[in-house]
Formats: structure tokens, sequence, C-alpha cells
């Protein structure tokens, strides 16, 4: 568990942290921990978007904290998105189009990729209403890093890298666990600031659960594209689903706020 912790915020965090064969080894086993660190990466950047709502406007915020998360991360989910816009839009077989998204030249399919993903996360994020920018902000990194485990565990592995092995290990039951456990991490952080708000704590598990199926259903459909399309889930399918998720489960859980209404606030 620990190593494979280290592990995931080496690869998906800037932290510099020493890691061995040991540790990508233990990830790729335990895949399910990468809501660990949506975590942080939640809790960190639902502040600082929360604290330059208060200075600036929702879409500036929006964009300074999606660019924060790009480059806390190394630009590492961005270059899967683009290289899995490139090898969607390639013609020929599964082959032909694993060979574009190794190619280091950037085509149509992912500027436009990288263009529509991004503005759909600024809209997405500028979208949080003030009373829940935090709660949701973390929960939407969480739930994204689900859905990496969920590609991963409908998705079929190919060749010997690192991601061939994390899809060829996970599971089924490691994507319950991870849900799980993003359910109980949002719950255990969100309740409270929620709770200050005076809100039904009720309608917080509401959001949890709905997200937490979002989520899983998201990465399902990109394993889904991604097994037709390419023939299997690499690295760069899984770097891209974060991207992919984040606004998504981000419309769920508003719907429901809007929903609620006066119920919840």
């Amino acid at each position: 568990m620990m190593k494979a912790s280290r592990a995931a915020l080496s690869m998906f965090t800037a932290l510099r942290i020493d890691i061995d064969e040991e540790d990508l080894a233990s990830l790729a086993r335990h895949f399910w921990v990468v809501p660990v660190v949506g975590l942080l990466l939640g809790m960190l950047f639902g502040g600082s978007l929360f604290l330059l709502r208060e200075v600036t406007t929702p879409l500036l915020a929006a964009a300074l904290v999606l660019l924060g998360l790009h480059m806390f991360n190394r630009f590492f989910h961005m270059d899967g998105l683009i290289d899995l816009g490139d090898g969607l839009v390639a013609t020929g077989d599964h082959e032909r189009r694993q060979t574009v998204m190794k190619d280091t030249h950037v085509g149509a399919g992912g500027v436009t990729f990288a263009v529509l993903f991004v503005t759909l996360n600024v809209a997405a994020l500028a979208s949080l209403p003030w009373h829940s920018v935090f709660m949701l902000a973390l929960a939407a990194e969480v739930l994204s890093k689900n859905a990496m485990v969920s590609t991963a565990a409908f998705g079929r592995p190919r060749g010997r890298g690192l991601g061939a092995t994390m899809v060829a290990s996970t599971r089924i039951d490691q994507l319950m666990v991870s849900s799980g456990l993003a359910f109980g991490m949002i719950m255990a952080v969100g309740i409270y600031p929620i709770m200050w708000l005076g809100a039904d704590p009720w309608w917080v598990m509401v959001i949890a659960s709905l997200g937490t199926m979002a989520s899983i259903l998201i990465g399902l459909v990109v394993a889904y594209v991604a097994n037709r399309n390419i023939g299997a889930v690499n690295g760069d399918v899984l770097g891209a689903v974060n991207e992919i998720a984040r606004p998504f489960v981000i419309l769920v859980m508003l719907a429901v706020v809007q929903w609620s209404g006066s119920m919840l606030w």
C-alpha cells in the first residue's frame, strides 16, 4: 500500500519522491489507490479555487486553477488526452492508430481534444456555486481518478508497458474498492464545510453517490471507445480519462445541486 501510494504521488504529481521498480509494480497491482492522489489535489486546488473566487472572477479563477493542476502533474494527463485525440481520428487498423498515438507530432485530433476539454473543464469549474465550490472541486478530482480505475478495469491490456500492466492487474473488485474509497473520502472531507453552511448532510451523500456512479460510467464508456477504436487501453487512455471525466462528473453533481434547490441550502 505505501509503495503504491508513493508511486502514485510520484507519477501523478510534481512531488519529488524517489521510487523504484518495486514501487511501480505495487502501483500496478494496487491501482485502486489513485483516488488518494485525487484527494490531495482536490484539497489543494479546491481551496485555491475558493480563495481565488474571492478576489477575481469565477472564469479567471477556474482557468488559473486548471493551469495550476496541469503544472502540478507536469501536463501528464493532457499529454495522454492529446495522444488519444490523435489516435481516435487516425485512419487504419489498431496498430496504425497506436503508432499515431506514440508519434511526437500533434495532429488535428489532439488539438481538438485539448481545446475542447480545456474549455469544458474551465467552464465546469467556473460554474461551481460559491457555497459548495470547495467540496465539488475536491470531489471532482477524487472521482476523475476513480474514472481512471474504471477505465483500467473495463479496458483490454496490450503490450508490456506500465499502463498495460495496470490495466491487466485491475479488475472489477479493485474498482469497487476504489469507488468505496472515493465515496468515503468525499464524505469525510466534504461534509464538514457543507454542514457549516447549514446544508442537510443527506444531500452530500446523494451528490457523492451519483458522482461516484458517474465516474464509473464515464470510465466504462472511455474503455469501450478505446477497446473498439484502438484495440486496448494504454497509459495515454488512462491519462486522458482524468481530463474527460472531470467536467462530466461536475455536471452530474451540479444537476443534483440545482435540482435540490432550497432543500439543500
